[in-house]
């Protein structure tokens, strides 16, 4: 509900997303 949370989750989603974009790029996907 509180900012700082909201905030938490958008972090973690695009560093996992990150994360996966490199993996797929070192795996030519």
């Amino acid at each position: 509900m509180d900012i700082l949370h909201f905030g938490w989750v958008a972090i973690l989603t695009l560093f996992t997303y990150s994360i996966a974009m490199v993996v797929w790029a070192r795996h030519g996907m």
